[in-house]
């Protein structure tokens, strides 16, 4: 069964915010790129380094853009039509005032992202039903993914599902809710038993009771496994994710496990360890591969 190696490599610079990300991505050494994570540089806080993932064949180009274009329908919309989607790391790196967002294109392939709207988020356990029947009629248009947008249009501000599809696109996805794992070992153990059926987590709807919703491409005979490795973080949490030590260990953990096509889905932190669940997507095309 085919799959996709990944590569990845530490920042050099100290980002304080967008432009020194900005900047780096622009350099030889990570041009093509894209953002993957963020390691703090002190323990005392401040700036943060950069983690940098790429593909083999894919070259990426970014750009900067309000912060209000993450979540306006209609800005989505646009910048999908030229290819563009955002990339969620980057908005921790905070910035003063409204603040930016980074979106990235893949240059190497003719692939333009559509969005639309889904619905309200559910507030209740009882809103289920309608949002599940919403996401899964879309689902059989392509719409295969699920994003968090605002809408201010009626004065007070909705969370709404806007979904994505890749254009073109043969996918067609389906929908489904599941009880919500406590642990990683839970959430690695319900991934195998549900991506045995090409079956990936896209996000916990927090509820009275908190349910997982699940997509499934139909169109293809896609097979998710997921696996747990920890790694130690020396002197708590906060000193031991900026010791060099383990930044470099963590790079090297992630391009090790890319080299066989696992992707890191999951990444936890607590005082004395990080937990890292890595996914490897099995004859997989589409949004759905890179989880």
């Amino acid at each position: 069964m085919a799959t996709t190696r990944y590569t990845f490599a530490l920042g050099d610079a100290g980002l304080a915010g967008l432009d020194p990300l900005f900047t780096e991505l622009q350099t030889p050494k990570f041009s093509g790129q894209r953002l993957f994570y963020l390691l703090p540089i002190s323990s005392a806080g401040g700036a943060l380094r950069g983690v940098y993932w790429g593909v083999e064949k894919t070259e990426y180009v970014h750009r900067l853009a309000p912060a209000s274009d993450a979540v306006d329908l209609s800005r989505l919309q646009a910048l999908g039509a030229e290819g563009y989607k955002l990339n969620s790391t980057a908005r921790l790196l905070l910035e003063p005032g409204a603040g930016r967002v980074l979106f990235s294109k893949d240059t190497a392939a003719n692939i333009k992202y559509e969005y639309a709207d889904a619905g309200a988020f559910p507030m209740k356990d009882s809103d289920k039903p309608e949002f599940l029947a919403s996401l899964n009629k879309m689902g059989s248009d392509g719409y295969c993914n699920v994003e968090v947008g605002i809408d201010t249009t009626g004065g007070t501000p909705q969370i709404r599902a806007r979904v994505v599809r890749e254009q073109p696109t043969t996918a067609r996805c389906s929908f489904t809710l599941n009880p919500v794992a406590k642990t990683y070992e839970e959430r690695v153990s319900q991934g195998n038993r549900l991506g045995a059926d090409g079956k990936i987590f896209l996000t916990d709807i927090p509820t009275a009771t908190t349910e997982s919703l699940y997509v499934q491409d139909t169109a293809q005979k896609t097979v998710f496994k997921h696996h747990l490795t920890k790694l130690d973080l020396k002197g708590g949490a906060a000193i031991g994710l900026s010791d060099p030590e383990y930044q470099k260990a963590f790079v090297a953990l992630l391009n090790e496990e890319g080299s066989k096509g696992a992707f890191p889905s999951n990444i936890g932190v607590e005082e004395t360890r990080s937990n890292l669940v890595f996914t490897t997507a099995y004859d997989c095309t589409g949004l759905l591969c890179h989880y």
